[in-house]
């Protein structure tokens, strides 16, 4: 018997559904109950209660469910162990979205190669929508992106907490404000960069006022966003690392929002129920840490 057909049937019983176990594994709910059945046909005896929609083990199974356990445990112990041996050295696949791509993850990675030569990473540059399906399609090792989507079979872990501003031109009335509130924003010409939910900052105004937060240009790309700001056009709603330079160059101005209420998680991706390899390993532990030496979005 596969060791990858007693992963199924531990995961169903686990989720208590084929189908639950069948998003882990990326495969159809028959193939699982196909999986489970095999293992009940191995052994000769029912291992689940009968005519239930759920997985619910009976004695048995709970006993097969033990040992199946653990024969996928030492097979994980097992190829962590060679894997140790390979610690410091492998290559890595990472997917990331334009933001991220482009304008932050080049110095980390420099920092990261620095830290770990003998680890390989290569990027792919893919829209948001993309980073999460290539993770969950196995053709990359982990992606990169703000505001993560939760999805079955997906592992989230959120490594930033980025906070908003408001984006202005230097000579704008609202640059020499030291904080700023969204109700500021009040017909305002407003530029949004698609990426920040525009709506879920309108929570604290009334549904009858909304209209007068109503954007005057979206963008799908943050460039597009500041080359508007710099040129006058409005104001916008961006995290603070992205106009980091701009502000510097006094290009933009920068307004934080009071009590720092709004802000962008960033969050690395990566298959759930997965054994990572020490490459990626290396690389998450180097993500989480306080600081890096640059902000990644």
């Amino acid at each position: 018997m596969q060791l990858e057909t007693l992963r199924l049937f531990c995961d169903a019983a686990d989720t208590q559904s084929f189908t639950d176990a069948a998003r882990l594994h990326h495969c159809t709910p028959a193939h699982a109950s196909q999986s489970f059945h095999a293992v009940e046909d191995e052994f000769n005896m029912p291992l689940a209660v009968p005519g239930l929609r759920h997985v619910f083990l009976n004695p048995a199974g709970h006993v097969c469910y033990e040992h199946c356990r653990q024969m996928v445990g030492l097979e994980d112990a097992l190829v962590d162990k060679l894997n140790k041996i390979r610690a410091g050295s492998g290559s890595l696949e990472i997917a990331a979205c334009p933001c991220i791509r482009l304008y932050r993850l080049p110095p980390l990675l420099h920092k990261f190669q620095q830290a770990f030569p003998g680890i390989t990473v290569r990027v792919r540059h893919t829209s948001h929508d993309g980073v999460h399906q290539a993770v969950l399609d196995n053709r990359v090792d982990a992606g990169l992106v703000p505001y993560p989507r939760h999805e079955p079979g997906l592992a989230v872990k959120v490594i930033r907490e980025v906070p908003l501003v408001l984006a202005t031109h230097p000579e704008h009335p609202f640059a020499a404000l030291p904080l700023v509130t969204v109700r500021q924003l009040k017909n305002l010409s407003i530029i949004v960069w698609s990426r920040v939910p525009w709506l879920a900052l309108l929570t604290g105004v009334r549904p009858n006022e909304r209209h007068f937060y109503e954007p005057r240009h979206e963008f799908d790309d943050v460039e597009s966003a500041r080359q508007a700001v710099m040129a006058g056009l409005g104001v916008a709603v961006l995290p603070a690392s992205l106009v980091r330079d701009e502000v510097a160059q006094r290009r933009l101005a920068a307004v934080p929002f009071e009590n720092g209420r709004h802000i962008v998680p960033v969050a690395v991706l990566h298959r759930k129920r997965r054994k990572l390899p020490p490459a990626l390993q290396q690389f998450l532990q180097f993500l989480q840490q306080p600081e890096p030496g640059v902000s990644i979005v």
